[in-house]
């Protein structure tokens, strides 16, 4: 992770724990989502063959309301 301001942003907002990924993390993960300072959340619909819920995201994303 770039410790930029989106990333400090969502580690003051969220319960967060930071750890390198693998591929099986995100194959085994329930929702993905990238963020920048642009495009604040981008939720990531699938991966491959994965697809991914976005019911959380969804609840990040209402932080910038």
């Amino acid at each position: 992770c770039i410790a930029g301001v989106m990333r400090r942003y969502l580690v003051e907002k969220l319960p967060v724990t930071e750890k390198s990924l693998t591929i099986h993390d995100l194959e085994s993960a329930d929702e993905v989502f990238l963020t920048n300072a642009i495009r604040r959340i981008k939720w990531i619909n699938r991966i491959e063959e994965n697809t991914y819920k976005h019911e959380f995201t969804k609840t990040v994303c209402g932080l910038f309301s």
